[in-house]
């Protein structure tokens, strides 16, 4: 999910957050995957450990929406070659991680699980990568209509946009936005990244250090709130449909969490080609971990550290594995670029020549004028 700043560089602080927030997003499972919110015992018996396992699913759950910032920021420059890429990434993660199970004898051979991984975009296992392949397909006509509005007209348009998803999406699904998990969720937050690209003059007056705190307490006062509430009242947060609300991507607070942190990174001067390197192959951590094959096990493998080892150490042991599920994902994208570059990227453009030569159109997104 790489988006270059204009030309060919990219904005080595805005990898670095994209890098942050795949992180986040590894925590989050590692944490709310894996042992969902405290109970109400654990937050009476280690109350300090339960609020911090609140906040770190709160300083967490921003990962995915800031993604989606980024690529609003500066801008989904759709064509065909793109979507092919992002077509062959999921189809090499899901064929990939398949082949190896079977190979490793981790998993038997079956033809029709083998068909089905050879069709990457089952929204059953894996949501993220069809809902952003339809935010790229829509966003032409998102981009236009940022580029064609005035700064006033975009304001009030996304004002009342995530008024109408307040009430109808977050208060009461009647929309269908799902917690966040669709199109329409992304299109908002996409067009709020439109909008901090095309008028930043209205924030500039804020330092990152601002931004950054602004971050961190707004997440630890909704964590410490959540908290609270179970603690005084008894009511469990683990059965609480309050607490999900509150801690999915279309919360107002996370929202505004999300944006915060972006914010604050759009405040760095940094440039460096290692985290650049290193960023445009953070998509692959979410495809590998994420894999419907792999994220129980990866949870399960942090419910086991979690039941051998004291807090300090299991937290040691956390970090360690994430650290290294992280590394492990880019170096074998790495191969995937090869494997791009070399085989799949000149056989698209051999058929895309011989498409020509035989005087059949060429179809283009239109261009995007930032």
């Amino acid at each position: 999910m790489g988006t270059p700043t204009s030309g060919t560089a990219r904005a080595s602080n805005f990898e670095l957050l994209r890098i942050l927030a795949m992180l986040l997003i590894l925590v989050l499972h590692a944490n709310f995957l894996a042992f969902r919110f405290p109970t109400n015992e654990a937050i009476h018996s280690q109350p300090l450990t339960s609020l911090g396992q609140v906040w770190s699913e709160a300083l967490a759950i921003v990962g995915v929406n800031v993604f989606i910032l980024i690529s609003g920021y500066f801008g989904i420059k759709a064509h065909v070659k793109g979507i092919v890429s992002l077509l062959f990434q999921a189809f090499f993660y899901t064929v990939g991680v398949y082949s190896t199970l079977v190979l490793l004898g981790l998993e038997p051979f079956n033809l029709s699980e083998f068909a089905g991984s050879l069709m990457p975009l089952n929204r059953k296992a894996e949501w993220f990568l069809p809902t952003y392949l339809s935010l790229m397909i829509f966003s032409p006509l998102l981009n236009a209509f940022a580029q064609r509005t005035s700064e006033q007209e975009l304001r009030r348009y996304l004002a009342l946009f995530f008024l109408v998803e307040f009430v109808l999406g977050f208060i009461n699904d009647q929309l269908e936005v799902k917690d966040g998990y669709s199109l329409f969720a992304f299109a908002g937050i996409y067009l709020i990244g439109r909008y901090l690209r095309l008028y930043p003059q209205r924030l500039e007056c804020w330092s990152g250090q601002t931004f950054l705190l602004g971050y961190l307490g707004l997440t630890f006062a909704q964590s410490l709130a959540l908290f609270l509430y179970a603690y005084g009242t008894g009511q469990s947060i683990v059965a609480s449909p309050l607490a999900y609300k509150f801690m999915s991507y279309v919360s107002p607070i996370n929202i505004l969490a999300a944006m915060l942190l972006f914010l604050a990174f759009s405040r760095i001067k940094v440039q460096s080609a290692a985290v650049n390197w290193i960023g445009s192959s953070t998509l692959a951590v979410y495809l590998i971990h994420c894999n419907a094959r792999l994220i129980g096990r990866y949870t399960g493998f942090i419910q086991e550290l979690s039941e051998q080892h004291p807090t300090g150490l299991f937290i040691v042991s956390v970090v360690g594995f994430m650290l290294l599920v992280f590394a492990g994902s880019i170096l074998i994208d790495k191969l995937r670029l090869l494997l791009w570059r070399w085989v799949i990227s000149p056989l698209y453009d051999g058929i895309t020549r011989l498409w020509v030569r035989t005087g059949l159109p060429i179809f283009q997104f239109p261009e995007l004028r930032n």
